[in-house]
């Protein structure tokens, strides 16, 4: 309410002996008339004409829900683990070269993916660099900041975990003495699972029995999965195990990615062109 009455008194000005009440209404710095407004015996004018007002009272408002928006944003990229590097990342900045076709289906699997419905995910897989969690990021930017409401997903959004994190944080917790940590038992439920860099785990075998305890229990949830990995489906077979690599095949669409290192590239035309 201080902000109304502040916003209503800086558009009023109190009438002086420069501009009786007897003559005619000051004009707007558009050169239309403005409005008076009595104020028991005084007579007040707006700063503004009518349209003027209008027009600021839109830009307020736009920019409030701007901030909003930016607001909403920042708390859900906290929650759903994307961390600054990846937060820019879209459909419209990725650059296909060789992976047009990839894009395409990534685009249309956020369009058709429906909450508590699609169970189906995706295995992005292919060299260092080409934009696999780029695209996986997209997909869950698409969900989340353009689809759907927060309502819709239930308070269980999409999450992004990096597997070589999860399987550190699980041994870290059961060498305490602890239970599954929070981030193991939030990538089991979240509605929307993105597992990122699978295979560079470096316990294989402990490893390869946690994960397929998490891809199993999302399998036979109907939960979807998006799988990023430089590692070659054969390699992955070898250090996860066939059971694993079996439900991935039914879960996910398999996307093959090529082309060169993105982050190589970039930097290399930074070099050369410093400005």
């Amino acid at each position: 309410m201080t902000d109304i009455a502040n916003a209503v008194g800086a558009a009023l000005r109190v009438v002086d002996e420069h501009h009786p009440p007897d003559s005619e209404p000051p004009l707007c710095e558009c050169g239309k008339p403005v409005e008076s407004y009595s104020h028991g015996e005084t007579t007040r004018y707006a700063a503004h004409c009518s349209e003027c007002i209008a027009r600021q009272d839109a830009e307020r408002e736009r920019q409030e829900a701007e901030e909003r928006r930016r607001e909403i944003e920042e708390r859900w990229f906290e929650e759903a683990g994307i961390r600054p590097r990846f937060r820019d990342s879209d459909f419209e900045g990725f650059a296909p070269g060789p992976n047009g076709k990839v894009l395409t289906r990534c685009r249309a699997y956020a369009e058709i993916f429906e909450v508590g419905q699609t169970s189906t995910g995706l295995l992005l897989h292919g060299p260092i660099g080409t934009g696999k969690t780029h695209l996986a990021v997209a997909i869950m930017r698409t969900l989340h900041l353009e689809r759907s409401t927060e309502e819709s997903w239930d308070h269980r959004p999409s999450l992004l975990v990096n597997a070589v994190e999860l399987v550190g944080q699980i041994i870290a917790a059961w060498k305490r003495g602890e239970s599954d940590p929070a981030l193991y038992r939030q990538a089991r439920e979240t509605q929307l699972l993105v597992l990122d860099d699978l295979g560079l785990e470096v316990d294989a075998e402990w490893a390869a029995r946690q994960l397929y305890e998490l891809v199993n229990y999302r399998y036979e949830c109907r939960l979807p999965l998006i799988v990023t990995t430089n590692t070659a489906i054969k390699d992955l077979t070898e250090r996860l195990g066939a059971r694993t690599i079996s439900r991935l095949t039914e879960m996910c669409e398999s996307l093959k990615l090529a082309g060169k290192d993105r982050r190589v590239e970039r930097r290399v035309r930074e070099r050369k062109d410093p400005a």
